[in-house]
């Protein structure tokens, strides 16, 4: 079985992780979370399963992470997962494959504006070195796991938009 529960991939898994233009509410996220794990179920690289697993985080980031340990992705294999997830940005009629917005929280929720935006946010004081942001950019479990995904402006690469 090449799915396996999130939880019990090792540290050093590759991670993508995707943040989801809006909400999916309950009856959209079913529907994708059947259709991905029917993807991962089958997800291969050069023909071999990988070991994989995934999680759905506030209905609005999806983490992919890939043991290390198996069968390593291959460009084609991280070419079919998005392949797949921009088939899934058609049927759900939102962004899940766009990695140019910034994710934040602001007035007690998730937040996704474009880069320009969160500046002008900054300069407004609408968001602070205290903010709350979410770096989709960490690249394995570890990252995850030790707070690096959600963490202040701080102590993130957003804090550029400062100046």
């Amino acid at each position: 079985m090449s799915l396996i529960p999130f939880y019990d991939l090792p540290d050093d898994s590759q991670l993508w992780i995707f943040g989801i233009e809006k909400d999916l509410g309950e009856p959209k996220e079913k529907l994708f979370i059947k259709e991905l794990d029917h993807f991962l179920e089958t997800w291969s690289a050069h023909g071999a399963s990988m070991i994989c697993g995934r999680e759905l985080r506030y209905s609005r980031f999806l983490f992919v992470a890939v043991d290390m340990n198996s069968v390593p992705p291959s460009g084609c294999s991280i070419d079919g997962l998005i392949h797949f997830l921009k088939d899934q940005e058609v049927i759900l009629n939102l962004k899940i494959v766009d990695n140019s917005p910034i994710f934040y929280r602001g007035d007690n929720r998730i937040q996704r504006v474009a880069r320009s935006d969160f500046k002008k946010l900054s300069s407004s004081g609408s968001v602070s070195m205290d903010s709350t942001v979410f770096d989709n950019s960490i690249k394995n479990l570890s990252e995850l796991r030790n707070g690096e995904w959600e963490k202040t402006v701080q102590r993130s690469w957003h804090k550029q938009f400062f100046s």
